[in-house]
């Protein structure tokens, strides 16, 4: 635990440098006897003056980002073998007994193999099974990130480290700052999201406005976002439109993507598909989403669905869980690919599995409905709870729908009124009206024939045809409500007019009793 705490020191002083030692692994660490950590053998290191060059060696395979090659030679090539080491020494202090029949002599959790095939890695499957712990989870955050995207930014350093080492984190950094571009961006963050010292939106901001004046494109990308939020200087969607296009015309993929998000908030959908479509080139899956619903909702450019799911699919091979749940809603209605309910649930479920509400719904309804699965209605509850759980109106609606009627669940008449209670404040037609047949027959709450009228009433507004034939017999019949034929008669009209039988004999009845005699 303690060697753990002095990497975490070493990490903390040397991500901010300038400079990387090039090759970091235990044989190039000391440890002396007071516990401090030394490093030496200084063959592979980088200093400022050397950019642009070559790597002299790409140190050892174990401990070196994997897709590391001679061109990887700047400051941040230290970046990810600090987290992989951190991560195993500390997963190892917290629990030594899982990992000990896989520690080999170096000490490292994660090798070359592991990270080339993390999916079948058993080092790694152990790893995730602490990530109960809040430090692990956090830690293996940041080593999938760095993983990813090879360097370390500063959404990382707020996973890497505790609030007391975001001190000393940040003290470094600031020292820094003087003279490291890196360090100067690294502190307008730090700023901004209170890393290590008090939150300085206006300082962070003057930092960035600093930096992309002199052409720094990380710069002009948060200060074009600064804008766009209004953090630390005043909303202005020209002036974010003005970075962002800085920035993007030096070929950077997210801010040709925010460009085109600005463009699309503007209703300008011409010039989103252009700067969405520049981004999704280079490979970006949100721009790669955003422009198939372009395709998909014809704004910008004609409507093609084959278009949509061509780059939803693009987005979805890499993980995008918005695109996978997109694809799966193509597959399951035959849009722009022929239907096919199987591979509908294929992307709902990996969409699903990343926390996606919408796809955990849809995959309830392939379970309740047996389309491209065997038919499972606990198997629907569980995507149910976790869609609902999340806030989504209609798998509220369906888990209420699960309790009332007892399907995949032990039927439960209180739990059924509290999710459709939260789905109708949601305004879920379908729940308001169920709630106000709760109320009427006072299942799971206190009977209220005005409560009753009440959810009807709101339904009925929103074009539901039963409630809306429920508010006329609640007017012809004075049920929660005073009596009113007049009013009774506009609300059958309104079924009538949507076919409803029963609100079609209510009316001919009107008729013949309004006859003269």
């Amino acid at each position: 635990e303690m060697l753990a705490y002095r990497f975490s020191k070493l990490a903390q002083w040397l991500i901010p440098q300038p400079f990387a030692h090039g090759d970091l692994k235990p044989d190039n660490i000391i440890v002396r006897e007071d516990g401090t950590l030394v490093l030496v053998d200084y063959d592979g290191m980088y200093v400022p003056a050397m950019k642009g060059q070559k790597a002299r060696e790409l140190g050892s395979p174990d401990f070196r980002h994997p897709l590391r090659t001679e061109d990887d030679f700047d400051e941040h090539i230290d970046d990810f073998p600090l987290v992989s080491m951190l991560l195993s020494l500390k997963a190892v202090y917290i629990n030594d007994n899982l990992f000990s029949k896989i520690i080999i002599n170096d000490g490292i959790l994660l090798h070359k193999a592991d990270l080339m095939d993390l999916s079948n890695s058993i080092a790694n499957k152990h790893i995730f099974e602490i990530t109960s712990n809040a430090e692990i989870a956090y830690l293996y955050a940041a080593f999938l990130i760095v993983l990813a995207e090879k360097s370390i930014n500063y959404k990382v350093l707020l996973l890497l480290f505790n609030n007391n080492e975001q001190n000393t984190l940040y003290n470094n950094v600031k020292k820094q700052s003087i003279w490291s571009n890196d360090s100067k961006y690294c502190l307008s963050c730090c700023l901004q999201n209170g890393i290590g010292c008090e939150k300085e939106d206006k300082r962070g901001f003057m930092y960035l406005l600093q930096m992309a004046e002199k052409g720094e494109l990380r710069a002009q990308r948060r200060l074009g976002g600064c804008y766009s939020d209004g953090r630390g200087v005043t909303q202005n969607d020209e002036k974010a439109i003005e970075w962002f296009s800085k920035a993007a015309e030096q070929g950077d993929p997210l801010s040709q993507f925010n460009l085109g998000l600005c463009y699309e908030r503007s209703k300008s959908y011409e010039k989103a598909v252009e700067w969405f479509s520049k981004a999704a080139e280079q490979g970006e899956p949100y721009a790669q989403r955003r422009l198939g619903s372009c395709y998909a909702n014809g704004k910008g450019v004609p409507q093609s669905y084959e278009k949509a799911v061509e780059w939803f699919s693009k987005a979805a091979e890499q993980g995008e869980p918005y695109a996978q749940r997109r694809l799966g809603s193509c597959y399951a209605n035959g849009k722009g690919v022929p239907q096919s309910y199987e591979k509908a649930v294929e992307w709902f479920l990996k969409s699903a599995e990343q926390g996606e509400p919408q796809a955990q719904f849809f995959l309830g309804l392939c379970y309740e409905r047996g389309d491209g699965v065997s038919m499972n209605f606990e198997n629907a509850v569980k995507w149910y709870i976790l869609s609902a759980s999340q806030g989504y109106s209609r798998a509220q609606y369906k888990l209420g729908t699960c309790y009332k009627t007892g399907r995949g669940i032990e039927q439960n008449h209180e739990m059924a009124v509290k999710w459709f209670v939260k789905a109708a404040e949601q305004d879920d037609v379908r729940a308001q009206f169920s709630l106000a047949v709760c109320y009427y027959n006072g299942k799971g709450i206190k009977q209220s024939r005005k409560k009753a009228f009440e959810w009807w009433l709101k339904s009925a507004q929103r074009g539901h045809v039963i409630a809306q034939y429920n508010i006329g017999v609640s007017y012809e019949e004075g049920i929660g409500v005073i009596a009113n034929r007049d009013n009774a008669k506009v609300w059958y009209q309104k079924a009538a007019e949507n076919r409803f039988p029963n609100a079609i004999k209510a009316l001919k009845r009107f008729d013949s009793d309004e006859l003269p005699f």
